[in-house]
């Protein structure tokens, strides 16, 4: 974690504040390395944004086979 700020306190505290954060957000049973489920992480990183548009599977074409 890091912290940022204009004096070594505020630097402190915002890693205080980061550590808080992660704590509180922890659910029960998760693993401390990711604490939140991953769909709830997908959806925190990618708000804002509009949905990519699915795009049909590329297809493969067999040009040899040995």
């Amino acid at each position: 974690m890091v912290g940022c700020g204009s004096t070594k306190e505020e630097a402190i505290s915002s890693v205080r504040d980061a550590i808080d954060s992660y704590l509180n957000s922890s659910e029960a049973g998760m693993p401390p390395e990711r604490p939140i489920p991953l769909d709830l992480l997908h959806q925190f990183l990618s708000e804002g944004e509009d949905a990519p548009e699915t795009a049909e599977a590329p297809r493969l074409k067999v040009l040899a086979c040995g």
